[in-house]
C-alpha cells in the first residue's frame, strides 16, 4: 500500500521558479528554480545549487503540491524520527518508522530512498536482524558514494562492500526463504544489471544455505568486492570442485590482505568449507576460531555465528568439554546472538549448567563434611 502510494505520488515532478522550504532544524530557504521529486528538492540557493532529501524538509510554503510534496515530507518525518532514534542510539524504536520510509521511497529511487535504504539497513544490523538488511544493502549499492548527513555504514572504500553484512548467515530456513522471495523477486529485475545484481544473486545462495540447501553458484563478476563475496558464497554452496578453488582464492586473500574485517570474513568461510569433511574439520575449527577473535570488536553477528560452528563441530567430533566451553564463551560475549537459540548449543549450555551445578553441590558437601 505505501508503495503503491509512491508510485502515484511520483507520476509528477514539479519545477517551480520560487519555492519556500522549512528545514527539520527550523531555518527556512527559499529555492529559486526548484525542482520537487520523490528524491527530494533540488534548485538555486545564491547562485549555488543545493539538493534536500525529505528527511531533512519539515514543510513546503507555496508549493504545487500537484508535485506529491505533502505525502514525500510526511514520509520524510517519518525517515527523520526513524534516523534521530537510531543515531541516539535506540535502534529498536527506530525500526518501523524507517522501515514506513523505506517502503515509500524505495520505488522513487534517488538520494531519499538511498538515505532510507542505509539508515533502515543499519538498524537491522543494529538490531540483528542481518537476513532482512540484505535488501536495503543491496539498495544503497545502487547509489555508490557518500550521501547527505553522513555515514551511517562502515562501507568499505576499497571493495565498497559492508563488512557488518558478510554472505555467512545463521541456519534459519523461514526467515531465510523470506528474504530469498523478496530479493529473488520476478528473476532479480528490481536490481540493475551488473554488480548490483550479481551481489542479489551472490547474497540469495548464502541465504539459501542458510535454508539447508546448495543452489549453484553464478559466475564471477569483476566489480569492486565480487571476487570476495563470490569465494566465500562459493566455499559454502559449490561443487566440491568449486569448493576448493573458493579456499584457494580466500587462502590468497588472507595471504595477501591485512584488514581484518576481510581475514574475518575468509576464515570463517573456509572453516565452514572445511566442516564438510571430517578429515579437515578440526582445522576448519581453528579457523572458525580465529574468525571469531577477529570479528569479536566490530562484527559480532560474524563472531557469534563463527563459535557457534566451532562449538557444534567440536561436540561432534567428540571433543564435548572444549565444545561446552566454547558454547560458554559464545553465551558470555553474545548474550543475544541468535545462534544460542540452536538445538546443539542449547544442549551444550544445558551440560554446562548442569556441571556447575554439580560442582557447586560437591563443593557444599565438602564444606559440610570439613567441619
Amino acid at each position: 500500500m505505501i508503495a503503491a502510494l509512491a508510485l502515484v505520488s511520483a507520476a509528477t515532478c514539479g519545477l517551480q521558479p520560487e519555492l519556500g522550504v522549512t528545514l527539520r532544524d527550523g531555518r527556512g530557504v527559499t529555492i529559486q528554480d526548484a525542482v520537487v521529486s520523490g528524491s527530494g528538492v533540488t534548485g538555486q540557493v545564491d547562485g549555488g545549487r543545493v539538493s534536500l532529501t525529505w528527511d531533512t524538509v519539515a514543510g513546503l510554503v507555496g508549493a504545487d503540491d500537484s508535485s506529491g510534496g505533502t505525502v514525500h515530507t510526511e514520509y520524510g518525518m517519518m525517515l527523520w524520527r526513524g534516523i534521530a532514534r537510531l543515531e541516539r542510539g535506540d535502534p529498536f524504536t527506530a525500526l518501523g518508522p524507517l522501515s514506513d520510509g523505506f517502503e515509500y521511497f524505495r520505488p522513487l529511487d534517488g538520494e531519499t530512498a538511498a538515505v532510507a535504504a542505509e539508515a533502515l539497513a543499519a538498524t537491522l544490523i543494529a538490531t540483528g536482524r542481518h537476513t532482512r538488511a540484505v535488501i536495503p544493502w543491496l539498495e544503497r549499492t545502487g547509489r555508490p558514494g557518500p550521501l547527505p548527513g553522513g555515514a551511517r555504514l562502515q562501507i568499505d572504500r576499497e571493495t565498497q562492500l559492508l563488512p557488518a553484512l558478510p554472505p555467512i548467515f545463521e541456519p534459519a530456513a523461514g526467515p531465510a526463504r523470506s528474504a530469498v522471495a523478496d530479493i529473488a523477486g520476478q528473476g532479480f529485475v528490481d536490481w540493475a544489471a551488473g554488480r548490483q545484481r550479481r551481489l542479489a544473486e551472490l547474497y540469495c545462495v548464502a541465504l539459501l544455505v542458510a535454508a539447508g540447501e546448495s543452489p549453484p553458484v553464478p559466475v564471477q563478476g569483476d566489480g569492486p568486492g565480487e571476487a570476495l563475496v563470490h569465494a566465500v558464497v562459493a566455499s559454502q554452496a559449490g561443487t566440491p570442485e568449486e569448493r576448493v578453488e573458493a579456499v584457494a582464492a580466500l587462502q590468497g586473500f588472507l595471504n595477501a590482505d591485512p584488514e581484518p574485517w576481510r581475514d574475518a570474513w575468509s576464515h570463517a568461510a573456509i572453516g565452514r568449507a572445511l566442516l564438510a569433511d571430517d578429515a579437515t574439520a578440526l582445522a576448519g575449527v581453528g579457523h572458525l576460531l580465529m574468525a571469531a577473535d577477529l570479528a569479536k570488536g566490530g562484527l559480532p553477528s560474524l563472531a557469534g555465528t563463527a563459535l557457534a560452528d566451532a562449538s557444534e563441530a567440536l561436540d561432534s567430533a567428540g571433543y564435548p568439554e572444549q565444545a561446552i566451553r566454547t558454547a560458554e564463551r559464545l553465551r558470555l560475549q553474545a548474550p543475544l546472538h541468535p545462534s544460542l537459540r540452536r538445538p546443539g548449543i542449547r544442549t551444550l549450555l544445558a551440560a554446562a549448567s548442569n556441571q556447575a551445578q554439580s560442582l557447586s553441590a560437591d563443593g557444599g558437601t565438602s564444606r559440610e563434611g570439613s567441619r
